[in-house]
């Protein structure tokens, strides 16, 4: 499933002009000058642009302005498969080498379109109901692997701001409220995904690494091809019986080893570098079998007591094997 991507990114300590001086490092066309929040349209900008905004969630510091470092959002026109990606990664770069830098206020936003997949588009919209839900409930079923991989500040649980993911359950009285943005709370926003086929995902960040974007992109493309293509390994399971562990997790979404082991690195590390929460990441840790006689997590030839601070070491100090 080739993806169509958007992103925001909110930043702090850095000018327009240090934008628009990375986005021409990367190859990208920005419009060369911050605008208003939302205010990029009506200020003449082309939606294949990307584009600086202000925005107020971002309270602490100043707003950027061209010459002057401050908060600013960078908005993403619509990217598609590997050539966005590989730009949007260029990008990131080049703005973290031009002082770019992010704080608990920041969020990082992802939003997926579906709106060109054919079997999407003859959809009625009870189906196209259906297969948002079955997003909702796998993001809900496994909100604390997800929780686990964020820091604190974006976990879901308990945050009032991302919130747990809503169900479409009433389309049609949720899309009256607000203006047709009933659905918009909750770490999964679905306000425009029946009418024009996009999805945001409102968790990941605050982050402005490639990796861990990256991360988060490798799972939310698997959710969102679960959720529509019915030939998917998911179908064959139970999701209410599946584990809420990282192998649970990448087994549903049928993830490849190396995005699973990538996950685990990320939690792990939150672990050792964050009190909070260590024990909801521990648990998602756990897997279902482990080989005989060897430590699950360093391959230490016994039990590892240490784990997990024994950092691929056996407990006596040794080079795990």
């Amino acid at each position: 499933m080739s993806l169509r991507i958007g992103i925001e990114l909110e930043m702090n300590n850095i000018t327009g002009n240090a934008v628009m001086e990375a986005m021409e490092s990367a190859g990208a066309d920005c419009f060369g000058a911050i605008c208003g929040y939302h205010g990029a349209v009506t200020a003449g900008a082309r939606n294949d642009q990307w584009k600086m905004e202000r925005d107020g969630s971002l309270t602490r510091g100043n707003t950027a302005t061209m010459t002057t470092p401050g908060n600013v959002e960078v908005i993403s026109p619509i990217l598609v498969g590997t050539d966005g990606i590989r730009l949007l990664n260029r990008l990131l770069t080049a703005l973290k080498d031009r002082g770019a830098e992010v704080n608990n206020q920041c969020g990082t936003h992802i939003s997926i379109g579906v709106d060109t997949k054919a079997r999407w588009v003859a959809m009625s919209p009870s189906k196209k109901q259906q297969v948002a839900n079955r997003i909702i409930d796998c993001y809900n079923h496994f909100q604390p692997v997800l929780d686990a991989i964020s820091p604190n500040c974006r976990s879901a649980a308990g945050n009032g701001y991302i919130g747990v993911a809503r169900r479409l359950d009433n389309y049609a009285v949720e899309h009256q409220v607000e203006g047709g943005r009933g659905s918009r709370g909750g770490a999964v926003n679905l306000a425009y995904y029946i009418t024009y086929g996009r999805i945001e995902f409102r968790q990941p960040g605050y982050t402005i690494c490639k990796e861990n974007i990256g991360r988060w992109l490798k799972i939310l493309n698997a959710m969102v091809s679960m959720s529509l293509n019915e030939n998917h390994c998911s179908h064959s399971m139970n999701l209410d019986t599946m584990p809420v562990t990282v192998d649970g997790m990448s087994d549903f979404l049928g993830l490849r080893d190396n995005v699973r082991e990538s996950i685990r690195a990320r939690v792990l590390s939150l672990y050792r570098n964050h009190r909070g929460g260590r024990m909801k990441r521990l648990a998602v840790l756990e897997r279902d079998t482990a080989p005989t006689g060897s430590c699950r997590y360093c391959n230490a030839h016994h039990d590892c007591p240490a784990w997990p601070d024994c950092g691929g070491s056996n407990p006596d100090g040794s080079e795990a094997a």
